[in-house]
């Protein structure tokens, strides 16, 4: 007796899948994660079949990386990762490039900027487009880069308005890209901008966000506008109000309800139903948990849901082709993964027997 009712289903553990500041990218029916910490900055990197969820090891990377950024280059199973910072807490320029094929990784072009908490978004016409971020020396960084699959080389592709890291970036239907908060010089960021691929321009939006954001989530919904949620204020308080932003107006509005619970240092799934789910994140005392809710678009406002089976924090969460959301990670310890889903199917979204 399965209904089509929302719940958590637990995963193989994994004892190397216990890592945090990772990445992990969709590779068809792969899922590659890279790097991290867990008591130590990590080099290594694991691919989950998503069919038989069993784990293999897979080649290394050439550095140890956390808060790095990555890409599926969508040439061939290939993932492009770069900037984040290493064991010896130097932050990085240099990137490279997976080949799921191989199992090996390649050393590309390096940007000209060391970052680490920039974000990386997939464009439209195959590049990749990172911005902002964080330098050991200097702090928070406006710049922006464009890596050109087919060259393996970089280009300065303009500054943002403000200097940023630990953003959120979102492409649009149109093309462009969302950027939103962040920590910006000595606070963090209520402004959102807007950069358009096909001027190579960037241009605040025309209203603000409800609060200041940092360590939030955003995503596209259906309607094409953007879900933006959760974050930490500069000072460390935390934020339950979500804003909307409408690309037709170029606005944000304040949703009409908040989220029960503190969330930082999270991602977001939308299901099926345009529902999407936001789960877990960090105390004020540092400590994660493990608490969810779901986002009604209908109404704007939250509503509870089940909680995870483990506290996490700064972990991955992927959509998965057959609208699952697959959360990997957020502690050195927590190496179980457990993904979202109806219960009438399985990680692959194929019905259960």
């Amino acid at each position: 007796n399965c209904s089509e009712t929302y719940r958590w289903d637990e995963m193989s553990a994994e004892s190397d899948s216990g890592r945090s500041l990772h990445t992990a990218t969709l590779l068809g029916t792969k899922l590659l994660v890279a790097g991290g910490k867990d008591t130590a900055v990590l080099s290594s990197a694991l691919l989950l079949d998503l069919i038989t969820e069993e784990w293999t090891a897979t080649g290394s990377m050439s550095s140890t990386r956390f808060a790095h950024v990555a890409a599926n280059l969508a040439i061939g199973g290939k993932v492009l990762v770069a900037g984040g910072t290493d064991n010896s807490a130097v932050t990085l320029s240099s990137a490279e490039v997976y080949d799921v094929s191989t199992g090996e990784w390649t050393l590309t072009g390096s940007m000209d900027t060391t970052r680490a908490y920039a974000t990386a978004t997939l464009l439209i016409d195959g590049t990749v487009l990172v911005a902002g971020g964080l330098q050991e020396v200097g702090g928070q960084v406006a710049t922006t880069e464009i890596y050109n699959t087919t060259t393996g080389a970089w280009t300065f592709s303009g500054s943002m308005v403000q200097d940023r890291t630990q953003h959120t970036a979102t492409l649009l239907l149109s093309g462009k890209v969302l950027i939103a908060g962040g920590t910006h010089s000595t606070s963090s960021s209520q402004r959102v901008e807007v950069y358009d691929p096909t001027t190579a321009t960037w241009s605040l939006t025309a209203t603000a966000m409800s609060a200041h954001r940092y360590n939030h989530a955003a995503i596209l919904l259906n309607d094409g506008t953007v879900l933006i949620a959760g974050g930490l204020h500069y000072s460390a308080d935390y934020d339950i109000t979500s804003d909307i932003y409408d690309p037709s107006t170029d606005t944000l509005t304040q949703t009409t309800g908040s989220t029960t619970f503190q969330h930082t240092g999270v991602q977001m799934g939308r299901m099926p139903d345009g529902y999407v789910i936001l789960a877990g994140g960090t105390r004020i005392d540092g400590s994660a948990y493990s608490a969810a809710e779901l986002y009604d678009p209908g109404t704007q406002t939250w509503i509870p849901a089940y909680s995870m089976s483990f506290a996490r924090s700064s972990y991955t969460g992927t959509m998965l082709p057959g609208g699952n959301f697959l959360i990997v990670g957020g502690g050195a310890t927590v190496d179980t993964p457990e993904y979202y889903s109806t219960c009438a199917v399985n990680l692959a979204g194929l019905l259960c027997q």
